[in-house]
């Protein structure tokens, strides 16, 4: 295998088939020979032992024609970058992972949450997308730029692609249910994760509208049994009380920080369907969520919701003024 991947790396710097179809006419075009995933496997991992500059090179293994390395392998890269000692090599496997990572993919998001917290060059590269981002900051160049790539990258192969059988995804109630389960054992972090997995719609792998602040409007809800939506509710709730919308942390920075955000859709959520519980909080819970509620994203919607808080109760509005 190495001698293999000697003889496609220049091959890849020029952007050329790694498997060309035979001269003379031998073959078909529809004949043009693969790569079973065990050989395409080994020659990644050959690849990544041999390529010195990886930063600039090594795109080329997600550009290459076939396509060595897809979004479907974010699994195994973080299986490969666990196992590997090397120093050197595993921020080779941490580059490839940020190359093909999408945050709009439920299992990107997932899988990487839970390989950094034990693996500290992943942790590195990814917590600040975890975390607010500053608009017109590095890590937002960063996005933009790697989304653009990956635009390029999906134009290039849409033809090769098209026919592919699609991944089978877990349903919406699945990732609503994991979500509550990590809360229920003490995660309160898990409640910004449930908001926006409830915006994905069924069979599809892209978060919808994360600033949608009614809950009831998302799919998420109008797809769970009202087991489910209890369970929703009285996690709205706990997290009303034990959360805090942590406004120095993104209060006047132009920052969408999501764990104030959700905070503010569980006071709505509550509102809605808990007037009782909504009713009794108090002013000590308006006070640390107030500045999400007068700093909410605004839309004609919005003004809505925010109308119905704190035209409501008269200790929002002692808090908001």
């Amino acid at each position: 295998m190495d001698a293999f991947a000697e003889a496609v790396l220049p091959r890849l710097k020029k952007y050329l088939s790694i498997c060309p179809v035979p001269r003379y006419g031998l073959y078909k075009s529809a004949e043009r020979p693969s790569l079973s995933d065990d050989t395409r496997k080994a020659l990644i991992i050959a690849l990544v032992n041999k390529i010195t500059d990886f930063e600039h090179e090594g795109f080329n293994l997600i550009s290459s024609d076939p396509q060595l390395i897809s979004e479907k392998d974010i699994s195994w890269l973080i299986d490969r970058l666990t196992a590997e000692t090397d120093g050197k090599i595993v921020l080779s496997w941490v580059t490839l992972i940020w190359f093909i990572f999408r945050m709009d993919y439920h299992e990107h998001f997932e899988s990487v949450y839970w390989a950094m917290q034990k693996n500290k060059p992943l942790y590195e590269k990814f917590h600040a997308l975890y975390g607010p981002i500053e608009l017109g900051s590095s890590e937002a160049g960063d996005m933009k730029t790697r989304f653009a790539e990956r635009e390029k990258r999906e134009k290039d192969r849409f033809i090769r692609e098209a026919n592919k059988k699609q991944p089978s995804l877990p349903s919406v109630n699945s990732r609503i249910q994991k979500c509550l389960d990590r809360f229920d054992s003490g995660d309160y972090g898990a409640w910004w994760q449930l908001c926006l997995e409830m915006t994905i719609e069924e069979n599809n792998s892209r978060y919808g509208n994360e600033l949608e602040a009614d809950l009831t409007h998302t799919p998420g809800w109008k797809n769970s049994h009202e087991e489910v939506k209890n369970s929703i509710i009285e996690a709205a709730k706990k997290y009303v009380y034990n959360a805090d919308a942590e406004t120095g942390k993104w209060l006047g920075k132009n920052i969408l920080h999501r764990p104030a955000l959700a905070g503010y859709k569980a006071l709505i959520l509550l509102k809605k369907h808990d007037p009782g519980f909504w009713n009794v909080l108090t002013a000590d819970i308006w006070k640390k969520w107030a500045s999400i509620i007068v700093g909410y994203p605004v839309s004609a919607q919005d003004d809505i919701n925010r109308e119905l808080i704190c035209g409501s109760s008269p200790k929002c509005v002692g808090e908001l003024s």
